[in-house]
């Protein structure tokens, strides 16, 4: 639930949704959901991006890879990879961009998600 709220906020205000978020993540840790974690991480990882904090995006995005990697969630897995290379592309590092595109392409085929592809 917060991380559909989350995401309703991210585009166009990405402080609210990042407020909602610490709210949401709070939650989770409470009660160990790992799937919930992985998801709001990631999003919130997207709210730091968008607000202009690429550095603070990363730290999310690895916390949102612990947590889908903890909890199995290949989805969100390969669009945190696919979100860190793109932060890294941002930052003209391009041959950790490239790893993480690799990475995430590996994984979305595995679930056989074309639009992730």
């Amino acid at each position: 639930m917060y991380s559909e709220i989350v995401w309703h906020y991210v585009f166009n205000q990405p402080d609210s949704a990042l407020y909602i978020g610490r709210t949401g993540l709070n939650n989770a840790h409470k009660y160990n959901r790992n799937s919930g974690l992985a998801g709001l991480y990631n999003r919130m990882g997207v709210a730091h991006d968008v607000a202009g904090n690429p550095d603070s995006a990363i730290v999310y995005y690895e916390n949102a890879l612990k947590y889908a990697r903890l909890g199995k969630v290949i989805s969100t897995e390969a669009g945190a990879l696919n979100n860190l290379g793109l932060i890294y592309w941002n930052k003209d590092d391009l041959e950790k961009a490239i790893e993480y595109y690799f990475a995430s392409i590996k994984l979305f085929e595995e679930i056989d998600n074309q639009q992730g592809i």
